[in-house]
Parts: C-alpha cells; sequence; structure tokens
C-alpha cells in the first residue's frame, strides 16, 4: 500500500512518538508538540480511503472494526511497517463516533527506542536526585505507589523506571487494558493484557478479572497500568489484604485528588451499595490508609517537558 510506504518513512524520524491520520493529513509529535507532515498530493483523498486505511490496521491487529464496532485498538505485528520498530500501538475511531467527512481518525502510539531509567529521567530533569531515593527507596522497601497525572504527563514512563529497581528475585506481574508497557524491564516480568468480547459478544476478559487472575499466579508484585473503571473494586480489596508493592496510575488532577477519585470510581462500580456520603468516606479510607506514596506528574505545554510536581509520603 502507498501509505504503508510513507508512514515507514515517518517512522524514521529521531524521538517520534505519536502519528495522528485523518483525511489528508498526518501529524506527528516527536517530543516538541504536534507537527503537521508533508505529504503527497492525493494521500488518503477521501473517507473511504481512510476507512479502508483503519480497517487494514485493525486486521493487521486482529480486532475488530466495524459500524457495530466503531473503535478499535491494538498491538500491530513485529515487522509490519517498519522493520526497526515493533509493538505499535493502534487505535482508530470510525465515523459515526467521528465525523462521516473524515471517515475514520487513527492513531499510532510508538514505543520509545530508549530505555528510560530513573537515572535517565534525572538527565531529562523530569525527576530530581532526591525524588528518585525516595522513589527508589519505596520500591525496595514494597511501598503501594500511585502515580497520577493527565495524558501524555509520564506516568506510564515513570512506573517502567519504577519496575527495574524491583529485586530481580521478585515475580512480577503487570495488568493492563492495552498493552502499554513494551518492554522486558525485569527478569521475571509477566503480563496480562484485557480482552474485548468477539463478534458474538462473548470472550471479554477486563482488567477486573485480571486482577482476581493475577493473584493466583503466586506475585510478588503486581503493577496495574491503570485505574478507571470497575477494577478499582478489586485494586481497593487488594490493598487491604496485605499485598504490598503495587504500583498503578490514574488520571487526577493533583496527589490530593487521587483519594476523591478513587472513591468516587469505587462507589460507582457498585463496591458500596449506594453513592452516599457515608459510603464515600468508607471507600476513601480504606484507600487512603493502604497508600503510601501519591506521585503527581505534570507536562508543561510550552516546553513540552514532563516532570514531577508532587511527591507525598502518607
Amino acid at each position: 500500500m502507498r501509505e504503508i510506504k510513507i508512514l515507514e518513512e515517518i517512522l524514521q524520524v529521531d524521538n517520534l512518538t505519536d502519528i495522528c491520520i485523518t483525511k489528508n493529513q498526518i501529524i506527528i509529535d516527536k517530543g516538541n508538540g504536534l507537527e503537521k507532515v508533508k505529504i503527497p498530493e492525493n494521500f488518503l483523498e477521501t473517507s473511504e480511503d481512510t476507512r479502508d486505511l483503519a480497517g487494514y490496521f485493525a486486521f493487521q491487529a486482529g480486532v475488530r472494526l466495524d459500524t457495530t464496532c466503531p473503535i478499535a485498538d491494538g498491538l500491530l505485528p513485529e515487522n509490519f511497517i517498519s522493520k526497526n520498530l515493533k509493538n505499535i500501538r493502534f487505535h482508530a475511531v470510525l465515523a459515526p463516533v467521528c465525523s462521516a467527512d473524515l471517515g475514520a481518525i487513527i492513531s499510532l502510539r510508538i514505543p520509545s527506542k530508549t530505555n528510560y531509567s530513573l537515572e535517565k529521567l534525572q538527565e531529562l530533569n523530569m525527576i530530581t536526585n532526591s525524588d528518585s531515593k525516595i522513589l527508589e527507596e519505596a520500591v525496595k522497601n514494597k511501598k503501594n505507589i500511585i502515580i497520577s497525572g493527565a495524558t501524555g504527563s509520564g506516568k506510564t514512563t515513570l512506573m517502567s523506571a519504577l519496575i527495574q529497581k524491583i529485586p530481580d528475585k521478585e515475580r512480577v506481574i503487570c495488568l493492563e487494558e492495552s498493552r502499554e508497557i513494551i518492554k522486558k524491564l525485569h527478569p521475571n516480568l509477566l503480563f496480562l493484557t484485557a480482552k474485548k468480547a468477539n463478534i458474538e459478544k462473548i470472550g471479554k476478559i477486563d482488567l477486573n478479572k485480571l486482577v482476581s487472575t493475577s493473584l493466583r499466579m503466586h506475585p510478588n508484585r503486581l503493577i496495574i497500568g491503570e485505574v478507571r473503571g470497575n477494577e478499582v473494586r478489586e485494586y481497593i480489596q487488594l490493598l487491604n489484604t496485605g499485598h504490598k508493592g503495587v504500583i498503578t496510575t490514574i488520571h487526577a488532577n493533583s496527589c490530593d485528588d487521587v483519594p476523591d477519585r478513587i472513591a468516587s470510581l469505587a462507589c460507582l462500580s457498585g463496591l458500596a451499595k449506594n453513592f452516599s456520603a457515608y459510603s464515600f468516606d468508607i471507600v476513601k479510607n480504606l484507600f487512603q490508609k493502604n497508600i503510601d506514596l501519591f506521585v503527581h506528574l505534570e507536562k508543561d505545554n510550552k516546553t513540552n517537558t514532563r516532570k514531577i510536581v508532587e511527591l507525598e509520603n502518607n
């Protein structure tokens, strides 16, 4: 396909993190904000062309994408598009979820070629030396850590660096809704990834199920890619049954906002019988008393730098 050849050239760009594709347009992010790429004439000229490309990606990723399932994400196969890259994350939205004149919106997340250790993050000024020591000590002592921030603030990058500090003899199980931690960061790191239902609407395995499954796999540590839905119930129960060294991320505005967000998600998920102030406070307390370290990251949109702005021991 002509489009694949064009994308293969774009993938050679240094420090590339994202490719966003719509009709007649490609936008990339290589760490300096979004940049429009010059493309040949008649590239994805019609909404049907863009929709066909999205369908081709979905087929390669082994996920369903059609009018009855207009949102899809998955991993593209190794050596697809580029022989130098693997574990490219694919996401697409079809009309009518997106506007009909576009046909589809395609997003590709490109894995970093750099292994971001805590030491490397210090070089990038994402964390300070004192923060690094606190984080490393927390991991060593099996403290429960939650990392908050907005999309693109560096939560997964920091989590990956922390995984590398877990002692080699420990068995680490990472649970993710979609695969984001794509590198072998630890000799005993295992991955469990959620699965969507098939065309018959059966076979769904969500994070909720993965949490309960992982507990039967003799884990020394559990890494939960992100808490944002019903899995919060198992997460809170996990923290309250003696499990230590759990690391996870969550979307939140600050460290102080995290307990309220967790409690809200838990009440909405049905952990509490009713969403009352009483239930909210109980769930919030159950969570808060078992978290040892809160970390909050932010991205400066002017300089496109990411850094820890809050680090609070509980």
